[in-house]
């Protein structure tokens, strides 16, 4: 997430983002708004450690946690983007299933093509949210994969991540949301 949100920042015209909020009449950042650190892995620290309400660890975290406590509700739905990578096609059948939605069959299987990272981002200009604070529509899909974050951390440095995790939410989530064990 933290490298996702790196990439969706870096993409931003951070000046009309402030334009919207002030017609959303949201509070003035722009002199709270410091410039991004140099460098991934220290933009990767601030994100785990700051909580400024927009986007970083502990904001995604309270939004996760929001649905989590919900879970169970017949309206809510958790899908986890790895397992998704893992088996499109069964995540999407479950979720139809949940939706009470019937594909018929021979159209299955062009859906779950249209649903790919690939397919999607082929279309970005169509998919991206239509805002004019993107810099380029097609990076809003940026990669599409999970794990960026091996080549960012060392051990030492999983520890202060899990420490930090084990502050912000529950142990149930954070296994729910690092199936690799982080």
């Amino acid at each position: 997430m933290a490298i996702s949100a790196d990439n969706h920042v870096a993409n931003m015209d951070l000046g009309k983002v402030m334009a919207l909020r002030a017609t959303a009449g949201a509070p003035d950042l722009t002199a709270a708004t410091a410039p991004p650190a140099p460098t991934l892995y220290e933009r990767f620290w601030n994100w785990v450690y700051t909580d400024d309400e927009l986007i970083d660890l502990a904001a995604m975290l309270r939004h996760v946690a929001g649905f989590w406590e919900r879970r169970s509700e017949p309206n809510i739905v958790l899908l986890h983007f790895d397992d998704l990578k893992a088996d499109l096609d069964g995540q999407m059948r479950a979720l139809a299933a949940t939706l009470g939605i019937t594909i018929d069959e021979p159209v299955w299987p062009e859906l779950v093509r249209a649903a790919t990272f690939d397919a999607v981002r082929n279309r970005a200009a169509t998919l991206t949210p239509d805002q004019p604070l993107w810099k380029d529509r097609t990076v809003f899909f940026n990669k599409g994969t999970s794990g960026q974050w091996q080549t960012l951390l060392d051990d030492a440095d999983l520890e202060r991540y899990r420490a930090r995790i084990n502050e912000l939410t529950t142990p149930e989530i954070a296994a729910w949301l690092h199936r690799d064990g982080y």
